[in-house]
């Protein structure tokens, strides 16, 4: 018997109804899925992703300049990917520390030290002193270092904000209107650190900074052909990027408080980054560096697909998956969990 043409459109309103609620409740699909007591946040995917595409652009970068991409390579992973972790997390636990008392991390020191939770800044700042350190190691030029990571991490920003959308943390300010989105998963780091705001229609600030950065790293893209000196991303990111954290911090609901003047962790961070940008542009006044010869034909799928670097690149993802991933008994744990976590990421 022939169907008739009704059937195939009730099918497709079925799928466009089902792809719908998907996308309208993704973010309250906090955890992917469950083996035992391991859960795996939705968020490690994403952050996966951000390292290998962020650190697959900054080698494109590496090879627009000529420099050594498997040296390099190398470098990201086993130095600069540990000291970002290590930053983050440390930046994480001094705004962690003035919630809980002297008390609480002596009796769960460990639970404390390696529990998920990473602050945006520190990452940044950790990355900047490993480009320090191996500058003095390898004689490669600082500001060549400190470029890659400028051009490069705007991209990797813009695909981690997603994932916080998806992990319920850098939450909006309450709004009316109609980009509003609520917040019910029990998982959802929102609803774990400010219950009464479950439900409740908050902006999706974690979006508008995707996007934000995303239109930053296009624009970082653009003047790929017109770079006039070594350290032209570096000083373009310190600067621009507090400049959108600034503005996303008036729809953005920070519950750690004022930490300065009135200012936020966010934005006394956003400070210091330009205090950096300001110092670099003053610094490559001074010395006039020269401009750099990039090799503009080269491919991002060319250098990503080399045997040189994939294996480092996947090596990077795998860390950043467990690292941002794996939870223990409940998301926001890991070898226990001593003191409900108020303090947003960054």
């Amino acid at each position: 018997m022939a169907s008739t043409p009704m059937e195939p459109t009730a099918r497709d309103s079925q799928r466009v109804g089902r792809l719908s609620a998907f996308v309208s409740g993704f973010h309250n699909r906090t955890v992917l899925f469950q083996l035992g007591d391991w859960l795996f946040a939705t968020y490690g995917l994403f952050a996966a992703a951000a390292f290998f595409i962020s650190f697959a652009t900054g080698l494109w970068y590496d090879a627009m300049l000529g420099s050594p991409l498997a040296e390099h390579a190398r470098f990201y992973v086993l130095f600069m990917l540990p000291m970002v972790l290590l930053g983050a997390r440390s930046f994480s636990i001094v705004l962690e520390f003035r919630e809980r008392t002297l008390v609480e991390l002596v009796k769960s020191p460990i639970a404390t030290l390696i529990k998920p939770g990473y602050v945006l800044h520190g990452g940044v700042f950790g990355g900047a002193l490993a480009d320090v350190l191996y500058s003095s190691y390898s004689h490669t030029p600082l500001l060549r270092l400190w470029d890659v990571c400028g051009f490069a991490l705007p991209l990797g920003e813009a695909i981690c904000r997603i994932g916080c959308y998806v992990y319920g943390c850098c939450w909006g300010r309450p709004t009316r209107t109609g980009f509003g989105v609520c917040y019910t998963s029990p998982h959802a780091k929102v609803v774990r650190c400010a219950p009464e705001l479950r439900g409740v229609q908050l902006h999706p600030t974690q979006l508008y900074s995707a996007l934000a950065h995303g239109l930053q790293f296009l624009l970082f893209l653009l003047l790929l052909p017109y770079v006039p000196w070594n350290g032209f991303y570096a000083v373009l990111y310190f600067v621009t990027h507090p400049i959108l954290r600034f503005t996303m911090e008036r729809l953005r609901f920070d519950d750690r408080g004022t930490a300065l003047a009135g200012l936020s962790q966010t934005q006394v961070y956003s400070l210091i980054q330009i205090a950096l940008g300001s110092g670099i542009f003053a610094w490559v006044s001074y010395t006039k560096p020269p401009r750099p010869a990039l090799d503009l034909s080269r491919h991002w799928l060319e250098v990503t697909t080399s045997s040189d670097v994939l294996l480092p690149l996947c090596a990077a993802t795998l860390l950043a998956l467990f690292a941002f991933g794996v939870h223990f008994r409940k998301i926001g744990a890991w070898v226990g969990s001593p003191t409900a976590d108020r303090v947003a990421s960054s």
